[in-house]
């Protein structure tokens, strides 16, 4: 009601429309410009900043005085030259505080700090101006509604940045919250100001009234000038980045998609707008077998097909592109359980079957991903996500892998290890003990396992349990076994007639075609009777492929070699395996063994284990023996020999050590 008194009775009413016109377009304007700035990179994030602040603070400015122009002349408003210019460096100084406090940082502390300096600069403004103001009255604050001058500007324009971080598509709400933030200010402010009439009062000098006028009004149109090129400015960078994405240069031409560069390009305007995003890097299964095996055009049907799978998948929250032969790429938005969700996503998509040609082809992928807060420029963002994917190769097809902290060193890491798992065997490091296997009645050896060792120059012994895997996963098993094979026969060459040596041989060793010719050139190189080799497989061979095993142990079989089976008792341990498999020996796992006395399933399992091998004539014999318990246990069930820490650690031949030594 006061503020309906003030403009009616001291204001013409004109005046206020004009200046709220103003407020809203300067509004609109600043807000886009504290866009660019918020949205910009470092190097050009000052620029739009200082220009956003001048303009703002500058329309701010221009909107009070156009306001206070429209004072009757009755009431003897004279303005102060001095003081108007003041109130103009205190608005723009103000604005630019508050934008800058809150363009800098992205939390919320920031942006509450940053719109207090916002709201404070406006009363500021108001009162530097009144200090050389000459009012032919008595004035009088209401004290109601200079705290809401105050309170409603820093309320408003905490919205108005709040809008301005949340919805990048519009600029609506920010720019509405922005008016809010200005008009209510000054309205609060005319209405806490009351000036009572004093008899005598002197009208204002014309001259200098009409002087005030044309020097605001020029102010306000340099603004509207400015701002209409600052629009045009805005609006030409974003056509021109448009058209360029839509440049053949940036679109793959067989998918469509866009391509690496147009990649780049939106990761570029990503960060610069500071929303949280994920990249996925998408490589293809074994693609260059569906080149070579089906030809190139079914390998082109299969890429347009994966584009058409991605871009459904993708929906309105994600891009897709394409950045390689068979790589593509997703920039996800939206909601982070959802991001999370699309790497799976992915995978199922592209792993159902393609009915391309006539034909129907299976083909996997892999999938790295990485959050836009884990980098800060698109090539670190690249970095991470690719190592996230080297990541999901390593453990197999159809994985998904998300960068964490300490992947990249993790894989540096990897990388080191598989260098020295090669140097270690160019430059002889691998040693091999032998541990005695016992025969549980004479208590005399019968042979002796090898046991591979590693003593790394720098790090000292390596376990096998740490190497032996990651010699798996690379394929160095394979020269590491035949080494093996070769240095194990060796040794038991000088070793009595009746003994013979065991060497484990792993999953992958067998599923190699030069498997047989690796260990006929053994025998055949140093000369050991192939009875006196023993060839020792696990569980996790005859799961990996039992057919093809089969067929390799039956031409081990043939050639003399023994086999036996390592670890019986656990994991896929089946009948059907005994049965099946032309088994000389098994060796029942160490966990039944020490659990034998005290448990009575243990107990049970070793007891069918020896009646089976007495039943089917295959030898048996029980790992991990380190009691006199245990070994009595073993004997009086019937087991045939005993391998262990009592009958014998593994040791390194001396004949090494000296030669070590010398």
């Amino acid at each position: 009601m006061r503020l309906l008194t003030v403009l009616t009775d001291d204001h013409t009413f004109g005046s206020f429309l004009v200046g709220a016109a103003l407020c809203a377009f300067g509004s609109t304007i600043a807000i886009s410009l504290a866009q660019r700035a918020y949205e910009a990179k470092q190097c050009a994030r000052s620029g739009w900043l200082s220009l956003a602040s001048l303009y703002a603070g500058a329309m701010i400015w221009a909107t009070y005085f156009i306001v206070t122009l429209g004072v009757r002349p009755e009431m003897g408003l004279t303005l102060n030259p001095l003081s108007t210019i003041g109130s103009a460096a205190v608005a723009i100084v103000g604005t630019a505080l508050g934008l800058g406090v809150t363009i800098r940082s992205r939390s919320l502390g920031p942006a509450f700090i940053g719109a207090t300096l916002l709201g404070l600069s406006i009363p500021a403004m108001h009162h530097t101006s009144l200090i050389g103001h000459q009012v032919g009255g008595l004035m009088i604050w209401h004290k109601g509604q200079l705290l809401l001058s105050i309170a409603l500007p820093i309320l408003f324009w905490f919205l108005a940045i709040m809008a301005l971080r949340t919805w990048r598509k519009t600029r609506i709400p920010s720019i509405l919250c922005a008016i809010l933030a200005i008009l209510s200010s000054h309205a609060a402010l005319v209405s806490a100001l009351e000036v009572v009439p004093l008899a005598g009062a002197t009208a204002p000098d014309e001259v200098v009234r009409l002087a005030t006028t044309m020097a605001v009004a020029m102010v306000a149109l340099l603004l509207v000038a400015t701002g209409i090129a600052c629009y045009l400015i805005d609006e030409r960078l974003a056509q021109r980045f448009n058209r360029r994405l839509f440049n053949p240069a940036f679109r793959d031409a067989l998918t469509g998609l866009p391509n690496r560069y147009a990649l780049m390009a939106h990761l570029s305007e990503a960060f610069a707008s500071d929303r949280w995003f994920k990249l996925l890097l998408v490589d293809l299964d074994h693609f260059k077998l569906v080149n070579s095996n089906h030809g190139k055009r079914v390998g082109d049907a299969v890429l347009i097909e994966v584009a058409n799978r991605l871009r459904h998948l993708a929906g309105s929250d994600a891009l897709v592109f394409r950045v390689g032969g068979d790589e593509m790429a997703m920039l996800v938005f939206g909601k982070r359980d959802n991001a999370l969700q699309m790497g799976d996503d992915v995978v199922i998509a592209l792993r159902s079957p393609y009915a391309i040609k006539g034909q129907v082809l299976t083909l996997g992928c892999n999938v790295g991903h990485c959050a836009s807060d884990n980098a800060r420029t698109p090539d670190e963002l690249m970095q991470l996500a690719d190592a996230a994917l080297r990541d999901s190769k390593r453990r197999g097809s159809n994985q998904v892998s998300r960068y964490t902290k300490g992947l990249i060193e993790a894989l540096a890491d990897r990388t080191q290890r598989e260098l020295d798992l090669k140097t270690a065997l160019d430059e002889r490091q691998f040693v091999l003990a032998y541990q005695p296997l016992v025969d549980i009645h004479t208590r005399s050896p019968i042979g002796n396992e090898a046991l591979i060792r590693w003593n790394h120059p720098q790090h000292g012994p390596i376990s096998p349990a740490e190497f032996i895997p990651l010699a798996e996963e690379t394929g160095m098993i394979l020269p590491i076994g035949k080494w093996v094979l070769e240095e194990a026969c060796r040794a038991a060459a000088g070793w009595p007639i009746h003994q013979h040596v065991a060497v484990n041989v792993s999953a992958l060793q067998f599923r190699s075609p030069m498997f047989m010719t690796h260990v006929a050139q053994a025998l055949a190189d140093s000369g050991l009777p192939a009875a006196r080799l023993e060839v020792e497989l696990t569980e996790t061979a005859i799961v990996s492929d039992e057919k093809q095993l089969a067929h390799v142990l039956k031409d081990l079989r043939a050639l003399g070699v023994k086999i036996s089976m390592d670890d019986f008792g656990t994991g896929y341990s089946s009948l059907s395996h005994l049965r099946d498999l032309p088994l000389d020996r098994v060796k029942i796992d160490r966990s039944f063994v020490a659990a034998a006395s005290s448990d009575r399933n243990s107990m049970a399992v070793l007891r069918a284990v020896t009646q089976l091998g007495r039943d089917m004539g295959i030898a048996t014999l029980g790992e991990g023996v380190e009691t006199e318990e245990q070994f009595h246990i073993l004997k009086e069930l019937g087991c045939d020999a005993v391998q262990g820490y009592l009958t014998g650690r593994p040791e390194v031949p001396k004949t090494w050590r000296a030669d070590v030594a010398a």
